[in-house]
């Protein structure tokens, strides 16, 4: 590449910058206009599994893997849907974080998934998720990562129809 050409700004952005990693959190190159799904699961190779498959779909994802991590990353960016597991590690689990993330207008109407293999609807946990507004409760083990990104196309084209139909 010739020297004029190496000091092109646009030649900088088609080459992505390599992700690094920072405590639990992977920092991946910024895309402009591309959906953000924050992917959260207390197994780090889980949230990058799926994390992996929403990419290759050109999603940004945000894959954590440290429940104290979570708020922080909103406050960085506000994703457009949140994936969660319902075992976070320690005393908080995905549907106490969906709960919290209603009470915050910037993410009280971000669409939500709990993936999980927790067997919610034995304990009420799943009609505790779809009453804080979650778009599905998922067992890992019947949702694949291409099945997961399915369903978040599938919610992030209906949620944007709707907005179409209803300009504010």
């Amino acid at each position: 590449m010739s020297s004029a050409a190496s000091n092109n700004l646009d030649d900088d952005a088609v080459m992505p910058i390599q992700p690094r990693l920072e405590g639990s959190v992977l920092h991946r190159p910024v895309y402009v206009d591309r959906p953000v799904v924050m992917v959260v699961d207390d197994d780090r190779v889980t949230a990058e599994m799926y994390s992996l498959s929403l990419e290759a779909a050109g999603f940004k994802t945000i894959p954590l893997s440290d429940v104290s991590s979570i708020f922080l990353a909103i406050e960085a960016e506000i994703p457009d849907v949140v994936v969660l597991d319902f075992h976070l590690g320690g005393d908080i689990s995905g549907v106490n974080v969906l709960e919290i993330l209603r009470l915050d207008p910037r993410t009280s109407n971000v669409i939500a998934f709990i993936l999980s293999n927790h067997p919610g609807d034995r304990d009420g946990q799943v009609d505790r998720a779809f009453s804080a507004g979650a778009a599905a409760w998922l067992l890992k083990v019947k949702t694949s990562p291409a099945q997961l990104t399915s369903r978040v196309t599938q919610a992030l084209a209906s949620t944007n129809a709707a907005e179409a139909s209803n300009p504010v």
